[in-house]
This record gives structure tokens, sequence and C-alpha cells, in this order.
């Protein structure tokens, strides 16, 4: 299976190019910039200043971020299922 981009989040930094982040294991939150590699535009590992956790910027999603990514995720998947078994009439797809 290949990868699916459903859609975009943004981040708008604020006046100093920090990100409002949420560290998934220890809950912290915490300001600080998201970078990426030069020579292949992946983003860096972000690191939480309170417990040294690291991980994929994405897992660091605010929680107003996370609601819109679980959103188009659920609504990409929904019209999949639609795709593959709307015809059927037994079947009920229901959100």
């Amino acid at each position: 299976m290949s990868d699916v981009t459903v859609g975009q989040i943004t981040s708008t930094p604020d006046s100093d190019g920090n990100h409002r982040l949420k560290c998934p294991k220890c809950h912290a939150e915490f300001l600080a910039h998201i970078t990426s590699n030069d020579d292949t535009q992946q983003a860096n590992n972000t690191v939480c200043e309170a417990c040294g956790y690291s991980g994929k910027p994405v897992e660091f999603l605010y929680q107003a971020n996370k609601e819109v990514a679980d959103k188009m995720v659920g609504d990409y998947a929904m019209n999949e299922l639609k795709k593959a078994f709307g015809g059927n009439k037994h079947i009920n797809i229901k959100l």
C-alpha cells in the first residue's frame, strides 16, 4: 500500500518562528522550531523539553490541529468505504 495525502495541516509559528506543540508522552506543552533536513526536506525529529521524548513533529501536534487531522482522516476513510461498498445493498455505511 502506498502513502496517501488526504490534506494538509498547517501550524503558524509565532513571531520567533516557534510552533505550539504538545508532547505525546508527558503531555507537556512547549514552543519549538520545526526544522527539516536541507538535503531530503524531511522534517527533523522534535524533542520534548520536559521529558526528552523524540519523535516526528506530527506526533507533537497540538490538540486543535489533531482534531482537524482526525477529521480529515475520518472523512477520507468514509469516502473510501463508500466507493468500495456504496453500491452493495447488504452493507449500510454510517458515520
